[in-house]
């Protein structure tokens, strides 16, 4: 799930170079079954690359999920598509998305714990979606600071993964300056 992740990152946020060191997490920031949409986010938003062309396709879904569908196009290797299940949290002024990985059919993959990935965005004059991410630096201070949370390390690195339940990631987000946590550019898209 983090590669495909990591894919959509390739793909439609061009020129990150993540190295598969995206934190995962086990618990969405806020309850599932109170989930909304922001429907600012709803619509087609494009990589402004200009070697590999991405769209993120945002269509609303059901009791308050979005579903979430990353185009790329490139003259190598064609294309591909990856498909998510998403929704909002707002903690104050800052609004976080809840990723999570989905099968081309729109289900969980079977018989597979899939993580969640947390980005903060921000919506500026509603054409321009700047997004972050908890960097694994951040995440590793969150499990030192008390976050529940797993650093596993293998010889080809190291692998951050928050056990946290939601309203303890809530807690924490709201005690520490969610801008410094979640530092790390993901990149901008364009509204298409």
């Amino acid at each position: 799930m983090r590669n495909r992740f990591v894919g959509l990152c390739a793909i439609v946020f061009a020129g990150l170079l993540l190295a598969g060191c995206v934190p995962s997490f086990v618990n969405p920031l806020s309850d599932v079954r109170t989930a909304k949409i922001d429907t600012r986010l709803i619509g087609t938003w494009i990589s402004p690359s200009t070697k590999e062309k991405g769209y993120l396709h945002i269509l609303p879904g059901e009791n308050g999920m979005s579903d979430g569908i990353a185009v790329s196009f490139n003259n190598k290797n064609g294309g591909d598509w990856t498909r998510y299940s998403m929704f909002s949290t707002r903690i104050g002024k800052h609004w976080f998305l809840n990723i999570k990985d989905q099968d081309k059919s729109g289900k969980d993959p079977v018989g597979k714990n899939v993580p969640y990935f947390i980005v903060r965005y921000r919506i500026v004059e509603n054409n321009r979606l700047d997004l972050w991410l908890m960097s694994q630096d951040s995440a590793e201070t969150a499990i030192a600071n008390g976050l529940k949370g797993e650093i596993k390390k293998s010889k080809f690195g190291k692998s951050v993964r928050i056990t946290a339940s939601s309203a303890e990631l809530m807690q924490y987000v709201k005690r520490v300056d969610p801008t410094k946590l979640f530092e790390e550019s993901l990149g901008t898209l364009q509204r298409q």
